[in-house]
Parts: structure tokens; sequence; C-alpha cells
């Protein structure tokens, strides 16, 4: 990534078609199905959904959200296409996410502005960026240069959050050049604090933090800290949104087993014990049961603590969604090829 090309904007005509804007009609509800918006826009959901999501926002501040479009062009290019799961596609899907419990008033209203809706969405956009499809623990055990420059603390984490900045310091005349200084370091901090959070090492700790917290209302004042770690909690349960929508459940759990048995077969390859549960020879079987044991323990509560903590905020659509999505994974044939 250290010798990252911005890419050229997209063709705008491209996101705008009608029955692609038909399709981000129903960017409101939980359910929704990112691959359509994919196949609807020749691969480019990230940058439509971002770009339909934002000029609320940014329409609020008085910024023209088109001049976003170079930097979103270039931050969905970064995204690779030789792996199968942290792609743009995942992005979208998370980017959906995080506006859809925004929306939902996941958080007080005093603390929800149009600067920080701006924020979350450019921090969903990024939070994978050139993810090189291979864990934090693989860059470490194999001597990779992104573990030797971020000293094995939230590797790819913080490589995601560099990726963002650097794309979006090469496109200075856009839409966030009107942003005053103090209003642009916050955003900053916004991103860069969300998108560590989503390091998997830190959910039990953040876990743990939520179950300590004051449930917050709708007139709640959050102190900056609380705030930002609960703008951290908000972006990582939306990384973990795609296993409880139906619609989607099943493409991704295909891609995520491809893409962890990849790293199972380079890590053979090079004569390194395998990750549990990344052998395609023995855990392929067993990936069904892993899928809903993921929900049962990790998902589920997840949002069950969210739920606690913020309970005025109507969570049904998630609760139903991931009932379906459970159904979904014990009918799915899992001898489909990957879409």
């Amino acid at each position: 990534f250290l010798q990252l090309v911005p890419a050229p904007p997209l063709e705008r005509a491209l996101l705008s078609t009608p029955a692609a804007q038909r399709c981000l009609a129903h960017a409101g509800e939980w359910d929704f199905d990112v691959f359509e918006l994919e196949r609807l826009t020749g691969g480019h959901a990230l940058v439509a959904l971002c770009q339909h999501l934002l000029e609320p926002p940014c329409a609020s501040l008085g910024l023209d959200p088109l001049r976003l479009h170079p930097f979103l062009s270039a931050l969905e290019a970064s995204y690779r296409t030789d792996v199968t799961y942290h792609t743009s596609t995942h992005a979208a899907d998370v980017v959906h996410g995080t506006a859809w419990l925004l929306r939902a008033h996941m958080l007080p209203d005093a603390h929800h502005s149009p600067l920080l809706e701006i924020a979350m969405i450019i921090a969903a956009a990024a939070h994978d960026a050139a993810h090189p499809g291979v864990n934090a623990d693989f860059l470490m055990r194999t001597g990779d240069p992104l573990a030797l420059l971020y000293n094995d603390k939230s590797i790819l984490e913080n490589m995601h959050a560099s990726v963002c900045f650097r794309l979006l310091s090469t496109t200075e005349d856009g839409a966030l050049a009107d942003l005053d200084p103090s209003e642009r370091s916050k955003l900053r901090f916004w991103v860069v604090n969300s998108i560590l959070a989503t390091d998997m090492k830190a959910h039990y700790p953040m876990m743990a933090r939520l179950s300590d917290c004051e449930p917050w209302h709708a007139d709640s004042d959050l102190s900056d800290e609380e705030l930002n770690f609960a703008l951290g909690m908000l972006l990582h349960a939306a990384d973990l949104c795609g296993p409880i929508k139906p619609s989607v459940v099943v493409r991704f759990s295909r891609r995520v087993a491809e893409e962890f048995f990849v790293q199972g077969d380079r890590e053979k390859e090079l004569g390194l014990n395998v990750t549990d549960g990344f052998d395609r020879e023995t855990s392929m079987e067993r990936w069904p049961q892993r899928n809903v044991a993921f929900i049962d323990f990790i998902v589920k509560p997840l949002y069950d603590a969210l739920h606690t903590a913020a309970p005025d905020v109507d969570m049904t659509a998630c609760d139903e969604g991931l009932i379906a999505a459970k159904v979904a994974l014990d009918e799915a044939d899992w001898a489909m090829p990957i879409e």
C-alpha cells in the first residue's frame, strides 16, 4: 500500500441509472441487498451508496457531495480484487449498516451532527481499504513489512486508516477542503478512532466496557470520551452486520470461508501451523456450524449489548434479520459456486 496510486474518478453515469436509483431507494431497510446494487452499478456499489448517503449531511453543511467523488472512486479502487471477502462490496455493506444504525438514533440527538455522519460514512467506507486478504497474525508470523511498520499493533486497521487519509490528501480540492481546520481535525479523529475499533482483538474489552456503561437516551449528553467509544462500537457492530442480513448472509459467508481457506493454503505452503478453522480439508464441512456459532456467540451478544446501552432504539429489524439469516444458512446449498 506504500506505493498506492489513486485511481481516476469513475464515470458518474454508471452510478445513476434508473435501476440503481430504484435499488438505492431501499437503502433505509435493514436487509438491503448490496450485491444487487453491485450488479446494477457494474461493481461500484461502494461509490454509489456513499454518494447517496452523503447527500443530506453534505447539503446541511453547504458542501457539494460530488466533490467527494474522486476520493470515493480512489478509495473503492484501493480494495483488492484478488481477495474474496474484504472487498469493496463488504465495505459497502458496512457503510449501509453504519448509516442504518445512525439513522435509528443509536446516538443521543445532541451528538448526531452532519459532520459526524460524514465522518462515520467515510470511516465505514475505508475500514478495510487495501486489505491483503490475510489476518494480522499471518502478517506477524511472516514478518510482513506492515507488521514491522505498525509494530504488531492493530496492523491492518492502522493501514486502512492511513490509506483513507493518504487518498483524501491527494484530493485537496474536494468537499472536505471547505471544512474549517477544527472540523477537519474532529472528522479525522472520529474516522481513525472508529476504524481502529474494528480490530477484533478489541471485541471483548469493548464488550466488557459496554456492559458497564450507563444507558443513554435521546436527551443524554455524552462526554467526548464516551462519544468516541460509542462511535467505535457502532462501526464495530456495522462491520459485523452481514451475518444478520438474510439476503446477503450466505454469499458473504461463502466469501469469508474461501478467504480463510486461501490463507490456510498459504500457511501450509510456508510450513506454518494452519490457523484454527482455516484448513480447507478439515473445516469445510463444519463451516455452516461455525457460522451459526459466530452469530450466537459474537454478533447477537454485541447487538444485544448495544440495545441495552441504547434502549430506546428499535432493533426489531436486526432481531428478525438474525433469525432469518440463521434459517438461510441452514437451507443454503454449500456446493454452489461463490458469487
